[in-house]
């Protein structure tokens, strides 16, 4: 599929890049990402795809899991630890209830709004995916509008198409908007 890239810090995976066609786009991305948080958060120290197991236990596990995951098999990210402090409060509320749906499963944003105890903020919960930096242990593919269509995705509904179908989502060409 490609090169992936992760960034880490002292609480979990702080970001992931999805497949990129080269070392140095999948590195360039991340870095775009690992800058901006780094303006917001001076005093939290980030890691990329350190093998230092004092630094990073979960680096394996994560490893492991994204290329089961690409090869179909099913997986579950759940117990890869996500660093949830570079979020606001609404956002650090929506993301660990995304990362429980289940593989081959998917929820609505107003279930999530629902879930969050914000029945009406369909429309926040999206925003808040919006900023998820770690898509697939928060897999916000699997957040789709209650009729159907599936929604925005930070790579373009085709990827968050090819992710669906490769979980066994069926996706109709009337899911997707354009």
């Amino acid at each position: 599929m490609g090169w992936v890239v992760a960034a880490w810090g002292e609480a979990g995976l702080v970001a992931l890049e999805l497949p990129c066609i080269t070392l140095e786009e999948a590195l360039g991305k991340i870095g775009l990402r690992i800058d901006k948080l780094k303006r917001h958060q001076k005093n939290s120290p980030l890691y990329t795809n350190s093998h230092d197991p004092k630094i990073n236990p979960s680096h394996h596990v994560l490893e492991e899991a994204l290329i089961s995951y690409f090869n179909g098999e099913k997986v579950n990210t759940v117990t890869i630890p996500v660093d949830f402090s570079f979020y606001p409060s609404f956002t650090r509320q929506v993301l660990p209830l995304v990362q429980q749906i289940p593989y081959g499963k998917t929820y609505s944003y107003q279930q999530i709004a629902y879930l969050a105890k914000q029945p009406k903020a369909a429309r926040a919960v999206g925003r808040a995916l919006q900023a998820n930096r770690t898509p697939l242990v928060i897999p916000c593919h699997r957040v789709i509008y209650h009729h159907g269509a599936l929604g925005g995705f930070s790579r373009g509904s085709n990827w968050k198409h090819k992710l669906l179908a490769l979980e066994g989502i069926r996706v109709t060409p009337s899911s997707i908007l354009i």
